[in-house]
């Protein structure tokens, strides 16, 4: 028996918005390389930056709630490009 699970379609608008707060941290970051408070930690780095170069209208479901969870984590930065995590939809 196979079970289906359907995950519910996020709209392109939010994708969109989801991809602009991503690229503000995406074009501060060095690749982690040094401990500066700017761009991606060490552990969200490689994926964050992966994801900034893929078109977001790409994004799976997973993936775009991922993005969104990982950015709670850069609000200082969000803030400091004018953006706040809480302006994002939030994808449940």
């Amino acid at each position: 028996m196979k079970i289906q699970i359907i995950l519910p379609e996020i709209p392109l608008e939010t994708k969109q918005l989801i991809s602009y707060a991503l690229s503000l941290i995406a074009d501060r970051c060095n690749g982690a390389r040094t401990r500066d408070g700017e761009g991606f930690n060490r552990d969200d780095a490689e994926f964050g930056l992966e994801m900034a170069d893929k078109n977001f209208e790409e994004w799976s479901y997973l993936e775009t709630r991922e993005i969104w969870l990982i950015l709670r984590k850069y609000e200082r930065q969000l803030q400091e490009e004018g953006l706040s995590w809480k302006d994002l939809p939030p994808i449940s």
